[in-house]
């Protein structure tokens, strides 16, 4: 029987905990619903780039919570969606790349932001190219976000 399962109670204890901080943060009078939602954010990042690629380390803390509940989601996922571009404001294309390093959680195993690796690399060590550029973060995930009394997602 499926309702004995060590899955299915912790499907359970992962509603109930889910259901918990809702009802915590509608008691705190924050309009909001659960809602696949994206968290988006910019870095700008400059310097000269070599062959030898140089990584700096950012941390992100989300607006939202993004909750720890992949049988609640549209998508099964167990970690957040990361997805990362970039927009060169320099007149020499680098290489630059995002990789999330280390994901920062609450107490409940929610997530609550991100440390973020940024590398770039460019095409010649004995020419550095200069680039200036603005790196483009977008973390997707369940969370409850709050929407102002007449914005979207109202309801």
């Amino acid at each position: 029987m499926i309702a004995e399962t060590s899955i299915a109670r912790s499907i359970s204890a992962l509603g109930f905990q889910l259901d918990k901080q809702m009802h915590d943060k509608h008691a705190e009078g924050a309009p909001s619903r659960l809602a696949e939602a994206d968290q988006q954010f910019q870095v700008k990042v400059s310097g000269a780039a070599t062959t030898q690629r140089t990584w700096t380390k950012v941390q992100v803390t989300f607006d939202e919570v993004i909750y720890r509940a992949p049988a609640q989601r549209n998508n099964p996922l167990e970690e957040p969606h990361f997805t990362f571009g970039s927009t060169m404001q320099s007149d020499e294309p680098v290489i630059l790349h995002a990789i999330v390093q280390k994901w920062l959680t609450d107490s409940a195993g929610n997530y609550t932001g991100a440390e973020v690796n940024i590398g770039v690399s460019g095409d010649s060590e004995e020419n550095p190219v200069p680039f200036n550029a603005t790196v483009h973060l977008v973390f997707q995930g369940l969370s409850a976000p709050n929407y102002p009394a007449t914005g979207t997602g109202e309801g």
